[in-house]
Formats: C-alpha cells, sequence, structure tokens
C-alpha cells in the first residue's frame, strides 16, 4: 500500500534524524578545540582566526593574519608559494574576509599580490576594496581578451584585485575551464602570489 509506506517512510526517517540530533547534543562538537582539530584530521593548526566584532578588536585579527601568512610562507620551505585557494564548504563561513585579509597581509609584507574574486555566485572583493567590478575575473572567461584593465588597483600597495565582475549562470564549468589555469598562470607570470 503505497500511504502505508509513505507514512512508514516519513516516521522512520524522523526517527532516524531525530537519534541523530540526539548523539550530536550528547556528545557535543567533535571540533571544539585546536588540539581536536590536529588529533582528528592529522593536519597542524596554522593559525587561529578570531571572530571580530568590535572595531577595537581589528588589531587583534590583522596579527592572527599575519601570523598565518608568515606560517603558511615559511611551511613551503625552499620553494615560494605561488597560489593559495581559499575555499569553504558553504556561504557565510568566513572565505571572502580571510583570502583578502591574506591578501592584504601578504602585499604589507612586500609581496606583489593579485587576489582573484572567484565566487561568482556571491562576488565581494569589489564592494570590499571600493572598485568597479567590470572588467572582471566572468568576462575574461567568457572570452575577453586578458587587458592590464582587469587587475583593479586598490589603496593597499602591491596589492592589484580581480573582480568577479558579475553573477555567471554556470559558475562551476567557468572556474574549471582551460582559460581559467591559462589565466592563473598569466597572474602568476606578474605576481608573488595569487589568492
Amino acid at each position: 500500500n503505497l500511504q502505508q509506506n509513505l507514512l512508514l517512510g516519513v516516521i522512520v526517517g524522523l526517527l532516524l534524524a531525530g537519534g541523530i540530533i540526539g548523539i550530536l547534543v550528547q556528545f557535543g562538537d567533535p571540533l571544539a578545540s585546536p588540539d581536536e582539530v590536529e588529533r582528528f584530521l592529522y593536519l597542524p593548526v596554522l593559525a587561529l582566526i578570531p571572530r571580530v566584532a568590535a572595531m577595537d578588536k581589528l588589531d587583534t585579527l590583522a596579527e592572527a593574519l599575519r601570523l598565518l601568512h608568515l606560517t603558511v610562507s615559511s611551511s613551503r620551505g625552499t620553494q615560494p608559494m605561488r597560489r593559495l585557494l581559499v575555499a569553504s564548504g558553504s556561504k557565510g563561513e568566513g572565505k571572502s574576509t580571510i583570502a583578502s585579509s591574506y591578501a592584504v597581509a601578504a602585499a604589507q609584507a612586500g609581496k606583489r599580490v593579485v587576489l582573484v574574486d572567484g565566487d561568482m555566485a556571491s562576488p565581494s572583493f569589489h564592494d570590499l576594496f571600493l572598485l568597479d567590478p567590470s572588467p572582471g575575473l566572468a568576462d575574461v572567461l567568457r572570452g575577453m581578451p586578458f587587458t592590464p584593465a582587469i587587475l583593479h588597483k586598490c589603496r593597499v600597495n602591491n596589492l592589484r584585485v580581480v573582480c568577479s565582475s558579475c553573477m555567471a549562470i554556470d559558475p562551476f564549468a567557468l572556474l574549471a575551464s582551460d582559460r581559467m589555469g591559462m589565466f592563473l598562470d598569466m597572474l602568476s607570470a606578474d605576481a608573488d602570489l595569487v589568492v
């Protein structure tokens, strides 16, 4: 009977979801501290980036990002890092904040840095750095020639920004394209670091 099977499926699904939620609540967050992250993932914690809500805590954030830049740079040994990808599993986790702040810290340390806004679903670097979003990454990936106008200058010395330019219909196909690889190669040839 379709109705009985559907009702049974809903009840079993709710019981399973309730059980999983109960287990998670009972055992808490398994990655509540940096030590637990290192033990669970077998990877070192490079830096702790605080959530900053007040303007008087910005120095703390800047120092944490300088430490992250120093740790990542020194972890490469003799070969300098040329590209850094900052990504997250969901929206609102701070990838744009970390990427832009890391790029600023690297530029302030004397590196020639290009910051690329690859978040075509929710571009933000043009607002953050008060820049015109076009021309930008989506334009280049759709076939516009590589021109210096794509590299927007901002108030931070040694930092140029490639804005997303617009929300793309199929950002994943554009970012996975051969043209994206060629664009990154071109940027890396003229910069110490591409973020």
